[in-house]
């Protein structure tokens, strides 16, 4: 508890956090894939999004309201390219 009040912390059957509610009205809530990956959280009625290659690595973040943020990887598992950030790796 801290001074404002009560933060309710609530989890899934795998220990994950899935929803945290502030004093007042606000809460946020998180979703998973099979495989532990964070698809969504929403905080009010604001959602961002998230999505996943086959080796676990975010591809795609979209706020609410945005566009779509890419991320590409090369074969090493590094990052190279975060929609208009372009990273170089091993120079």
């Amino acid at each position: 508890e801290d001074d404002e009040g009560t933060h309710t912390y609530d989890y899934d059957d795998l220990y994950r956090l899935t929803e945290v509610t502030y004093p007042g009205p606000s809460t946020t809530g998180y979703v998973y894939d099979a495989f532990g990956n964070r698809t969504s959280m929403t905080v009010g009625t604001d959602t961002t999004t998230y999505a996943y290659d086959d080796a676990d690595r975010l591809t795609t973040l979209t706020p609410p309201g945005e566009s779509a943020i890419s991320y590409t990887w090369d074969e090493n598992g590094n990052l190279t390219d975060r929609g208009s950030d372009e990273f170089r790796v091993g120079l």
